[in-house]
């Protein structure tokens, strides 16, 4: 991407990819620094903006957020994507109220998200007795992508290590390979 995105960096889809592949790293301020550039050529494009949004929050830069969200949507009060973001970045921040009315803008805009709907119903200790599938499915999904990295990094799992450390002494000149299903 990084090249496609040096041959081509007006093209507000390769630096949108760019900095969500950055996004993905972990690395939210370099794909700031490319969401800006893109920025600089497409200031209206919806994806970006949101893009952006998102590295700020990821970056641990929630006021920057907040105010960008808030901004991009005094210019484009139909971006969708912007007022869910918004809901999530206020509720995080304890806003409830704020998030309501995110969540409700971002409902009358998509009225058919129905995991933007159980989680407004959420916050509004509205929930039904279960999630519905596609929620469940897209909160998997999103998790899936970070699983490993997320098991390894931050809960520190380390069993197959663990286990390969307690049957070396037990087995002594055999190779052995761990595989944790």
């Amino acid at each position: 991407l990084e090249t496609t995105h040096a041959r081509h960096p007006d093209n507000p889809s390769v630096a949108w990819a760019l900095g969500q592949a950055y996004a993905q790293q972990g690395t939210p301020e370099q794909a700031l620094t490319t969401l800006d550039k893109a920025l600089t050529h497409s200031p209206d494009d919806g994806a970006l903006l949101c893009a952006k949004g998102s590295a700020l929050t990821q970056a641990g830069r929630l006021d920057d957020a907040e105010q960008h969200y808030e901004s991009t949507l005094a210019r484009h009060p139909q971006l969708a994507a912007a007022h869910y973001n918004l809901a999530l970045l206020y509720q995080r921040r304890g806003k409830t109220p704020e998030a309501i009315v995110s969540f409700e803008r971002y409902l009358s805009l998509n009225p058919d998200d129905q995991g933007a709907a159980h989680q407004f119903a959420a916050l509004l200790n509205q929930t039904p007795e279960r999630a519905p599938a596609s929620y469940v499915r897209e909160v998997f999904d999103h998790y899936a992508r970070n699983f490993d990295a997320h098991l390894v990094n931050k809960l520190e799992y380390r069993t197959p290590e663990l286990l390969l450390k307690l049957l070396e002494p037990l087995l002594p000149g055999r190779p052995l390979r761990v595989l944790d299903l």
